[in-house]
């Protein structure tokens, strides 16, 4: 089981910091909370240990260990959420005169901050120069996203949504990858082929699996195109390209075709389209539907996009024959990976998939769409790219 010590500091922010624990508990990762000094004003000790199951990390001796430093031992990654900008003063310049700051300066192993304030303390260069000093001693920063500030104004500071967050926090509990460099682009949800103005043909997928692949490659620091047929919480950082059609889809993809390392083809594209009757059709007419072939996206994306560019499909088939049509499949169209699933896990928090790799060797995965985020990252950039200390 992946252990977290999450960090939350004195911002209005900590509320969110509530859901993020009952997220990731929900996955299963093991949870030991550490205040700030000021934290307390903003969220209770009892709602933390409640959701996290477990006591807050203290400076006390017990059984002989010293418990805050057992805690370090135990976790896989330290995280503060939210980071207010006096707490990342203070870790910037090694201060440890409350119970974060000495633990964080303690702690050698994965650190993630995600810093939440007002714009004008975010945009300071006092504490921009504090983020870049904790960038390079190897903390992953996540910058915080714009919107309405507890203040009343709108601008940049606001925390991301804890359903973008868990997944990072637990994904580089994982296994942290070094992604720097690398430009993904990645497709997501299910198409929409309309066939008048209130109707459509389309199917199941709900973009939740792609959103949540996005956000940890570009955690882990890729550069990352998210082209979307469903919408979801992203992070800074993410380039978003929302479309409808499969054609939409098409076109977008192909323009991203020469400055992609990796496509990962994630979305569930209609198979077929109609013509578009731009007014509404009458129930008691009973129009007889037109069905045409959409644009093989993966197979021409593979054509125009150079040679030393990857390709990841997906096939969703019947578990009887999944692995057998998932290398037909990859083999057709020219993929250097193939991830085989079954129409069952269409919308699922748990899933199980098969990775078919270069060889057709097939490779199952399980777990949470976190989990199979990561082990997908894995196999595509395998296990060279995987940090032993911070990312």
């Amino acid at each position: 089981m992946p252990t977290v010590l999450l960090g939350i500091s004195g911002s209005i922010s900590a509320y969110k910091s509530l859901d993020v624990i009952r997220l990731l508990r929900r996955e299963s990762v093991q949870v030991l909370p550490v205040l700030s000094a000021s934290a307390n004003r903003f969220v209770t000790p009892w709602s933390v240990e409640t959701l996290a199951e477990s006591p807050l990390i203290s400076d006390s001796v017990l059984d002989g260990r010293i418990h805050h430093l057992s805690a370090l031992n135990d976790a896989n990654v330290f995280a503060i959420c939210p980071a207010s900008a006096n707490t990342i003063a203070r870790l910037a310049n090694g201060l440890c005169d409350d119970l974060l700051g000495a633990a964080w300066l303690g702690y050698t192993g994965p650190k993630v901050l995600f810093p939440a304030m007002h714009t004008a303390m975010y945009t300071n260069p006092i504490t921009q120069t504090n983020i870049a000093h904790l960038r390079a001693s190897g903390v992953t920063v996540i910058d915080p996203d714009s919107g309405p500030l507890a203040s009343g104004d709108i601008g940049l500071g606001r925390l991301p949504e804890p359903a973008s967050i868990a997944p990072i926090i637990h994904a580089h509990a994982l296994a942290p990858l070094s992604l720097r460099g690398q430009r993904i682009t990645i497709t997501t949800g299910g198409t929409r082929e309309r066939i008048d103005p209130v109707r459509s043909i389309t199917n199941h997928a709900t973009g939740k699996s792609g959103h949540i692949l996005a956000i940890i490659a570009a955690s882990f620091g890729a550069t990352v195109t998210l082209i979307r047929a469903a919408k979801g919480p992203t992070i800074a950082g993410i380039t978003s390209i929302d479309c409808e059609s499969a054609q939409e889809m098409h076109d977008a993809c192909m323009a991203q075709s020469d400055s992609t390392d990796v496509l990962i083809m994630n979305a569930a594209v209609s198979d077929y389209t109609i013509p578009y009757h731009p007014q509404k059709l009458p129930r008691h007419a009973a129009p007889s539907l037109s069905l045409s072939s959409t644009p093989d996206i993966l197979a021409a994306f593979r054509k125009k996009a150079p040679a030393t560019t990857r390709c990841v499909g997906y096939c969703l088939s019947d578990a009887d024959d999944l692995i057998a049509c998932a290398i037909q499949k990859k083999n057709q169209k020219g993929c250097d990976i193939m991830i085989a699933n079954a129409p069952s896990d269409l919308g699922q928090d748990q899933r199980q998939v098969i990775v078919i790799d270069a060889s057709n060797t097939p490779h199952p995965l399980s777990g949470s769409l976190t989990d199979i985020s990561v082990g997908i990252l894995r196999h595509i950039y395998g296990a060279s790219t995987m940090d032993s200390g911070n990312p």
